[in-house]
């Protein structure tokens, strides 16, 4: 196990106060596995496109990219519209970090990107994640999602829809209220068509 590196692939979501910290998740791991791990000293969303570009030639930043940029298994949360307006520094700039997004099209959000109930990402023309661009996560061979909240349903099925994750793991009862809004979704799309 002592070639088994952590990498925080994004920036930090600057919920601190929770089990979501992204920086102490890695290192826990880290330590667990006895691996070395590799973070990323910056937030998740820099809005000045200067000064984000201007982040990745860091030494401290370089690093930890060039890690993430070789992974071939990530983790993930799928997060809902609530779960980045429960972070205010991002709630109370929601509309700065996606000026052309519609919070209504939003079915979740995965790797701090919105994306809609089929899977496409709202924000591609404009997006002020620091971290992985969405090209080099998805070129990650396995890409695990966890969800375990039933309110993630739409989520869920927007994420597989667009084959943003390959795997998912998530509780039993989740899966039922999946697998039920799913027929509902094929027996609506059924009756329209007659």
């Amino acid at each position: 196990m002592e070639n088994v590196k952590f990498v925080q692939f994004l920036g930090e979501n600057l919920k601190y106060n929770s089990a979501a910290d992204s920086t102490h998740i890695v290192e826990r791991l880290s330590r667990k596995f006895s691996g070395e791990f590799f973070t990323l000293p910056a937030p998740l969303y820099i809005l000045n496109d200067l000064v984000r570009k201007g982040l990745y030639a860091e030494p401290s930043m370089q690093r930890a990219l060039t890690v993430a940029r070789n992974m071939d298994f990530l983790v993930t949360a799928l997060g809902t519209p609530a779960s980045l307006d429960s972070i205010s520094i991002w709630n109370n700039n929601w509309h700065s970090i996606f000026p052309t997004t519609r919070r209504e099209d939003i079915a979740g959000y995965i790797y701090g990107r919105p994306y809609d109930e089929n899977g496409n990402i709202l924000n591609i023309q404009n997006d002020k994640i620091v971290g992985l661009s969405l090209d080099e996560i998805m070129s990650v061979p396995r890409r695990v999602a966890l969800a375990q909240d039933k309110s993630k349903s739409l989520a869920i099925r927007g994420a597989l829809r667009g084959h943003l994750i390959t795997e998912l793991i998530m509780s039993k009862s989740v899966a039922f209220r999946v697998l039920n809004e799913s027929k509902a979704d094929v027996l609506i799309e059924q009756l329209k068509q007659l």
